[in-house]
């Protein structure tokens, strides 16, 4: 089974996941809301290239078969996979019996203040919380695995990794060693989108900066100061300030995502049309298959949700990563210094 869906026609859980916490959860939120692709199985291919200058080339012509040798265009096959995911919720049936308090004795009251109409519900959608929330991270963080040791093990691996990403130290590079940290500046920003448009890869997609808070006040006083956006309001006597969510430069236009789910040292810019949710119908025919999962001779009621989902990065060498970043008063001034 393969193919491109937004809402599967399965149970109701991808749905649901697709819509969990988007402002928590951006990329995944963002990625899976174009939908979600069916491979037949969780390891899975993808091609990254680089564009060859233009020149006049020299073509050799077979005029009897009509074939052509053209040069090569540098395309490059690597392999990823899917995370494999198993979370699960566990009600006790002493909990389920005080959801009961009143009614089981044929009268109205007293009410139970701790009422809950369905507590299986709420921890399953705590499960689903979890298992997003940790998708979120493995996404950028993953390193990639195969089981190819056949301890079930399985890990994707995360565009941070991405090969040909862009990484740019804004403070002092010291590996694992704590160093100075740096203010981020227009220029280096500028310098990063043309060097992803000098690699011919990008193209017109519009870009995505991924960031933090101590990022988002740098890219607020980098743009709103030089511009004057939101000093020279003369529309309005009451309401003053800024809150920059798109930066236009020569290379394009770039959209800011602020996210409490990114290191305060980290920023990234995306391009997320290059990025794709994967999945793998798993039991059953279901995305994300439930399941019972208490043994016998337990007093309550369990739900398992296991599933194979990753986000593939695509094109390493669309994105970027600025490390490093600090400085801003009241916040981080120094501290470790992460590596590429």
């Amino acid at each position: 089974m393969a193919g491109t869906v937004l809402y599967p026609d399965f149970n109701a859980y991808p749905g649901i996941f697709t819509e969990l916490n988007p402002v928590e959860l951006p990329v995944t939120s963002l990625i899976m809301a174009k939908g979600i692709e069916l491979l037949p199985q969780k390891e899975y291919t993808y091609t990254y290239h680089t564009n060859p200058d233009m020149v006049s080339p020299t073509l050799t012509l077979a005029g009897d078969l009509g074939t052509v040798n053209y040069g090569s265009t540098g395309f490059t096959t690597g392999s990823n996979v899917m995370n494999v995911w198993f979370e699960g919720a566990a009600v006790s049936w002493a909990r389920l019996n005080d959801q009961s308090l009143g009614r089981a004795l044929g009268f109205n009251g007293p009410q139970n203040p701790s009422f809950e109409a369905n507590p299986m519900s709420r921890a399953l959608a705590d499960a689903l919380l979890r298992m997003k929330t940790q998708f979120e991270y493995v996404a950028r963080e993953g390193i990639y695995r195969s089981n190819s040791t056949g301890d079930g093990t399985w890990q994707q691996r995360g565009y941070r990794k991405a090969p040909g990403i862009l990484n740019t130290a804004v403070g002092v590079a010291g590996g694992s060693a704590v160093g100075s940290l740096a203010v981020l500046t227009r220029a280096m920003l500028e310098d990063t989108m043309q060097t992803l448009w000098d690699r011919k890869v990008n193209g017109s997609d519009r870009l995505t900066i991924l960031c933090n808070s101590i990022a988002k006040r740098q890219l607020g006083s980098i743009w709103g100061s030089q511009y004057n956006v939101g000093l020279n309001n003369v529309d309005s006597r009451t309401y003053a300030g800024r809150n920059i969510q798109t930066i236009l430069t020569d290379f394009g236009e770039i959209d800011i995502v602020l996210t409490h789910t990114l290191p305060q040292s980290q920023m990234y810019i995306l391009n997320l049309s290059q990025m794709r949710a994967v999945g793998h119908v798993s039991k059953d025919g279901q995305l994300i298959y439930e399941s019972p999962t208490l043994p016998p001779g337990v007093a309550g009621d369990g739900r398992a949700l296991y599933t194979e989902m990753g986000i593939d990065h695509g094109v390493g060498s669309c994105h970027a990563r600025f490390y490093g970043i600090g400085s801003t008063a009241g916040h981080i001034t120094t501290g470790t210094i992460e590596s590429a």
